[in-house]
């Protein structure tokens, strides 16, 4: 019976082959990312500046999908997405998560705080505000995320927290409570 041979040349070569093909199709996949990445920016500020909200939405994920620490294109993709027309429950759960990437990014950003609190209260997710204005309103004092947290404590059924709650804002900040003083003729 003859002895079985294995080519270990050819092995090799075909080893060293496989990665070469591997590490240049890696590159390859990567230069053209950035590549749609540095072609879509300009398109989506050129859109977002013009109004065009589903094409600045389209680019502006594209851009992300490469630059997704992009904290003033993350604002902007989530106010693009919330603008476009029909709203669908897919462009407010983008817009959503681009807030989140903005809290994770940097997690006292007023205006991504404000919003987010804003979106849950209005897609009827209370508990979700409470978990994201709570943790800033220790850290910081801003009037309108509190005013928010106590519609979220209100609208979750806890009256009682909600009342003291909007007693303390009404203690610190007066000029928050919007009500206007009758008209006595």
């Amino acid at each position: 019976m003859a002895a079985r041979y294995f080519n270990w040349k050819l092995a090799i070569v075909l080893f060293v082959g496989i990665v070469v093909f591997a590490g240049a199709a890696f590159a390859l996949r990567q230069w053209q990312r950035n590549t749609r990445a540095q072609e879509a920016r300009p398109l989506c500020e050129q859109a977002y500046e013009q109004q065009v909200w589903d094409e600045a939405a389209n680019q502006l994920g594209r851009y992300l999908a490469v630059e997704g620490d992009s904290v003033p294109h993350l604002l902007m993709y989530a106010d693009a997405q919330l603008k476009r027309r029909p709203v669908t429950p897919s462009h407010y759960q983008q817009a959503v998560a681009a807030y989140r990437a903005v809290l994770r990014l940097e997690n006292d950003h007023a205006e991504a705080t404000s919003r987010l609190t804003e979106l849950y209260l209005g897609m009827r997710a209370p508990g979700e505000a409470e978990l994201i204005a709570r943790p800033y309103l220790e850290r910081h004092d801003d009037p309108n995320v509190s005013r928010m947290l106590g519609i979220a404590l209100a609208q979750q059924g806890k009256p009682e927290e909600a009342e003291a709650h909007f007693s303390d804002l009404l203690r610190e900040h007066p000029d928050e409570i919007a009500a206007k003083k009758p008209i006595v003729s």
